[in-house]
C-alpha cells in the first residue's frame, strides 16, 4: 500500500523525495538532457540489460524527433492505440544527473500485458534503493490522477523488480506472457489517500 506524501514537505512543484543530500524528483525530458540522456543510454546498452518503460527507447529516432514522440504518447489522438495516452518522467536529482525513468498511465490500458506504471533504473545506479523510490513517486502520480490502485508487471526472472513491487505493497495477481513472448507477472498496488 503507498500512502501519499503530503504536499507541505516539498517547495517543488513536481514531488520528490531528500536521498543522500539530493532531492530526487520526477520530470519530463527537455531538449536540455540530450547528453546526460545519451550517457545513460549508452551505460544500458553496454550493460545489455532491457532498456525499460519503452518509452526511454528511441528506436533510431533522433533526441528531438524521441521527445516529439514522447509528447505524441501522451495524447488519446496521437498516442499507440494498443497502449493509451503514457506520460514518461525521468528520474532526476538537482546537478541534472539522470537515475533512470518510469511511465504512468491513468485509464486502463488496452493491451493486457501492460500496467498503469512501469520503471527502470540505469544499471550503475541499481541495488540503492532508487527504484522502490521511483515507483513510490510514480504511485503518487497516480494516486494524484483519481487511481485507487495500479497494475505493475515485471518480468519473472526480474528479482529486484519484484522486490521492490512487494516493498511498495504489491500483491501478486498473475503470471502472462508480455508482448514479446516473455513470462511476467503482474501485480495490483492499493494507493491510500492522507497516509504518511
Amino acid at each position: 500500500m503507498i500512502h501519499d506524501i503530503p504536499k507541505g514537505k516539498y517547495s517543488q512543484a513536481t514531488l520528490s523525495i531528500l536521498e543522500g543530500g539530493h532531492n530526487l524528483y520526477l520530470r519530463r525530458p527537455t531538449l536540455d538532457d540530450e547528453s546526460e540522456y545519451l550517457r545513460m543510454m549508452l551505460e544500458w546498452e553496454q550493460d545489455g540489460s532491457l532498456i525499460h518503460p519503452g518509452l526511454l527507447r528511441r528506436r533510431g529516432l533522433l533526441y528531438t524527433e524521441w521527445l516529439a514522440d514522447i509528447e505524441a504518447q501522451r495524447h488519446e489522438a496521437t498516442c499507440r492505440e494498443d497502449r493509451g495516452p503514457s506520460e514518461l518522467y525521468l528520474l532526476c536529482d538537482d546537478t541534472g544527473y539522470l537515475y533512470g525513468a518510469g511511465s504512468t498511465r491513468f485509464r486502463e490500458p488496452v493491451a493486457s500485458e501492460i500496467g498503469h506504471v512501469a520503471y527502470g533504473i540505469r544499471p550503475a545506479e541499481r541495488g540503492k534503493g532508487y527504484g522502490k523510490k521511483q515507483l513510490h513517486l510514480l504511485a503518487q502520480r497516480c494516486l494524484e490522477a483519481g487511481l485507487s490502485e495500479i497494475r505493475v508487471n515485471c518480468r519473472q526472472d526480474n528479482l529486484a523488480s519484484r522486490a521492490t513491487i512487494l516493498s511498495c505493497g504489491g500483491i501478486y495477481v498473475e503470471t502472462t506472457l508480455d508482448d514479446e513472448g516473455r513470462w511476467q507477472e503482474r501485480y495490483s498496488i492499493a494507493l491510500v489517500k492522507g497516509g504518511g
